[in-house]
């Protein structure tokens, strides 16, 4: 005969379905964070490869002409902003000097991110997630780097 009070119906009750919910929700926002600072640095970094790529480019020229700029007074060399970063090559010293800047692009995992280099491969970041700093170096992950 059939029991009515043994139930063969197997599932998740509401509770553990809620549990399961909420464990997934503490997981998404502790690892969400973590995975856009990976992401930023990343973007950081390629960018600083621009700037170190850029600079290699400037002293070829300089090697070629005696000096970095060209006859209107640009940089010999410049690099193409892309979806995260612009990229300013200002000539100084009349052509014997310059510096390189590199923007984060607003509304973007950089936003807030400056960065500069000269001839002398001065490195400085002015402003590092949307916080001013002077810091004679590329800041990548925290603002006591260097």
């Amino acid at each position: 005969m059939f029991n009515r009070h043994c139930s063969t119906n197997r599932g998740f009750t509401l509770i553990e379905l809620l549990i399961a919910i909420a464990i997934a929700a503490i997981l998404a926002a502790v690892a969400l964070p973590s995975y856009q600072d990976y992401i930023r640095r990343t973007r950081v970094t390629e960018a600083l490869n621009n700037m170190s790529q850029a600079r290699v480019m400037l002293e070829q020229y300089f090697q070629d002409r005696q000096r970095y700029a060209d006859t209107d007074g640009n940089c010999g060399k410049s690099i193409e902003s892309d979806k995260f970063f612009t990229y300013q090559c200002e000539s100084q010293q009349e052509g014997l000097g310059y510096t390189i800047t590199a923007t984060g692009v607003d509304d973007t995992v950089v936003a807030g991110h400056e960065y500069s280099v000269n001839q002398s491969n001065e490195r400085h970041t002015s402003l590092f997630k949307n916080e001013s700093t002077d810091k004679a170096c590329w800041l990548v992950r925290n603002v006591e780097e260097c």
